[in-house]
């Protein structure tokens, strides 16, 4: 599978299935830019986080068992060295915050439920996303640094 690279300015915020297609049209023309931010920015600023989560909050709490991040917070696992689970807290504050409509705090869940228990994404019938296509797309919706 190929992933369609898009330019950093004037970002669209796609659904993982529309990112994976290539499709860049949305019905009624109603682009939405996405504004999300990377982990390290959260990281740094822990007072912007959106009340619903905070970073003592228990990343199983959030997201499960999977992935055997037991006794780390969302700030741990925000900070340290699984790419795919820090992009997913960073999703995860960019969707609860309403930086991104795109994916909702549903779909990263989702994303990282699957992950953990299959070692992949599947963001539509027949395609399956590894660990660095699902940091990709996510990181597509994060230009804020």
């Amino acid at each position: 599978m190929t992933i369609v690279s898009r330019p950093a300015l004037g970002q669209q915020c796609l659904t993982p299935s529309a990112f994976g297609s290539g499709n860049l049209s949305r019905p009624g023309g109603g682009d939405q830019p996405c504004t999300g931010a990377v982990p390290s920015f959260w990281s740094a600023n822990t007072g912007s986080w959106p009340g619903a989560y905070q970073p003592t909050t228990k990343f199983t709490d959030v997201f499960g068992s999977g992935g055997g991040f037991t006794t780390q917070t969302l700030s741990d696992v925000l900070g340290g060295t699984n790419g795919v689970a820090s992009n997913i807290v960073a999703a995860l504050l960019n969707a609860a915050s309403g930086r991104n409509i795109a994916p909702t705090v549903g779909v990263v869940k989702g994303i990282w439920s699957e992950f953990a228990s299959t070692g992949f994404f599947t963001p539509t019938a027949g395609v399956q996303w590894n660990d660095s296509q699902i940091i990709f797309y996510l990181q597509s919706t994060m230009p804020v640094h």
